[in-house]
């Protein structure tokens, strides 16, 4: 989880000095180089997933984690598809999940042809009301909406040209 939040603060320390100087964001990112070096075989889905996205936005600036990301694509499947051990039935991370950002560098680790089924069945999920859905299983009504506003925000940002 250290890895998403840093990412998601990586990408906030762009526009914001602030954030970009902060002792938490160092120490965090290390740590999360670290980590992630010291993986010796793929882990669990979700745990791929934060590493993935983690290492997609520091490697274009940073070497170590650009070499850690080439290394990731041997933990991934080539057609994209991370099944989620102990997961929903049938539930899976794909391309799109591990490698949401068009211009990221994570989006290179797949096939041309494996982004544009991806991109081609996210824009098939639309539902009628304009959003998406989600494909775990959620603990309550509420978290189900509450996670499908965010599927439909990840979607429209995964979806625009």
């Amino acid at each position: 989880m250290t890895a998403q939040v840093a990412a998601n603060a990586q990408l906030v320390a762009r526009h914001d000095p602030g954030v970009a100087g902060h002792r938490w964001l160092a120490r965090a990112t290390s740590w999360c180089l670290d980590a992630i070096a010291g993986l010796d075989s793929a882990p669990h889905a979700y745990e791929l997933l934060f590493a993935v996205r983690f290492l997609d936005v520091v490697a274009e600036a940073d070497a170590r984690a650009a070499a850690l990301l080439e290394g990731m694509a041997r933990m991934l499947p080539p057609d994209g598809v991370v099944p989620v051990e102990g997961g929903a039935p049938g539930e899976a991370l794909r391309a799109l999940d591990l490698a949401p950002r068009a211009e990221g560098p994570a989006r290179r680790l797949f096939a041309a042809d494996v982004v544009a089924a991806e991109l081609d069945r996210l824009a098939d999920g639309q539902q009628p009301d304009g959003g998406w859905t989600v494909e775990f299983a959620s603990s309550a009504p509420a978290a189900s909406l509450e996670w499908r506003g965010y599927a439909t925000v990840a979607a429209v940002m995964a979806l625009r040209p």
